[in-house]
């Protein structure tokens, strides 16, 4: 097993020059997001925080609320390993462009996107586990993120509302393709 260091409850990142992710990796990374309070984990397969490319290895739970933000000066690529999840993006206002069906390479779903700096979006879990590789520019910072005003943060008394209103959008979008097909 590789050897992985703990930097907070979500975070890891491999002390191995050449990072290799099997099967038996994400399911222990999927064991350790099951132990989190978010139900998420993040491996990082960079050496640390200030590396000019971040590539990780990123696993949500099922109902993990993953609150629309941009990246207003940084592309970024998911690319889907296991799973099924709904990719939602929107406009400066809050309303959604586009809803995208993600799943892994096979599936009738899309198994990867590339995001140009400042698009938001974000991710609806439909499977018991999402698991995706992604890939952005480094460093980190706070700032290289931005969340809307229009978006309730996770622990607000608003995001499960605001959560269950992108769910059925999802649905009625769902809905009227089917009938106009």
């Amino acid at each position: 097993m590789a050897t992985w260091r703990s930097v907070g409850e979500e975070v890891l990142y491999s002390d191995q020059g050449t990072v290799l992710v099997d099967g038996a990796a994400v399911a222990e990374l999927k064991r350790l997001a099951a132990g989190t309070r978010r139900r998420r984990m993040r491996l990082c397969a960079h050496p640390d925080p200030e590396a000019p490319v971040h590539d990780m290895i990123i696993v949500h739970g099922r109902d993990v609320y993953v609150r629309p933000h941009r990246h207003p000066a940084k592309a970024e690529s998911l690319h889907v390993i296991e799973g099924l999840a709904q990719a939602l993006f929107f406009d400066e206002y809050g309303r959604i462009d586009e809803i995208v069906a993600l799943g892994p390479a096979g599936s009738d779903r899309h198994f990867f996107y590339r995001l140009p700096p400042g698009r938001f979006h974000a991710l609806v879990i439909e499977s018991d586990w999402f698991v995706f590789a992604e890939a952005t520019q480094g460093p980190f910072t706070p700032k290289s993120s931005e969340f809307p005003a229009w978006a309730p943060p996770e622990a607000g008394v608003d995001s499960a509302a605001y959560f269950a209103g992108l769910r059925a959008a999802i649905v009625a979008k769902s809905s009227a393709s089917s009938e106009a097909g």
